[in-house]
């Protein structure tokens, strides 16, 4: 039986957390989709029939993310990094996004569970690529 090293502890960490956020982003990807307008009733939000179809494009990016998130879980180090700091960007500005929506007055308090779960994923995301040892190592891809 072979021992795991602190660096190969690291990325099990890392690809945890992939799996964790591509089952969250899959699951709520797939309702999105196809209960729009049910799924934004449940936080004060009512949609048009145009805001129903933005809603499901939302929804398809949404299982976009859940299937990167699942197939970098399963990758190499700098793949995974490329993953997290790809999904930095929709969970950090989601968090200021629905801030602003809040404060103009959209929706009821259930709002702060998409802040909340923005949050909790920005700042996973954030720490993987900036604090993880084991993905630190890695060197962010160059153009």
């Amino acid at each position: 039986m072979r021992r795991r090293g602190a660096t190969e502890g690291k990325n099990m960490k890392a690809s945890s957390f992939l799996t964790l956020s591509a089952a969250v982003a899959a699951v709520l990807g797939a309702v999105i989709a196809v209960l729009p307008v049910q799924i934004a009733s449940l936080f004060g939000v009512s949609l048009d029939p145009n805001g129903a179809l933005m809603a499901r494009y939302v929804g398809i990016a949404w299982l976009g993310y859940g299937l990167l998130n699942w197939q970098a879980r399963a990758a190499g180090a700098e793949t995974r990094r490329i993953a997290l700091a790809a999904n930095l960007i929709p969970t950090g500005l989601g968090v200021l996004v629905t801030l602003f929506g809040i404060a103009t007055g959209i929706g009821s308090v259930a709002m702060w569970f998409w802040v909340a779960l923005f949050a909790v994923f920005a700042a996973g995301d954030a720490y993987f690529v900036t604090m993880s040892p084991a993905l630190k190592m890695t060197q962010p891809a160059r153009a």
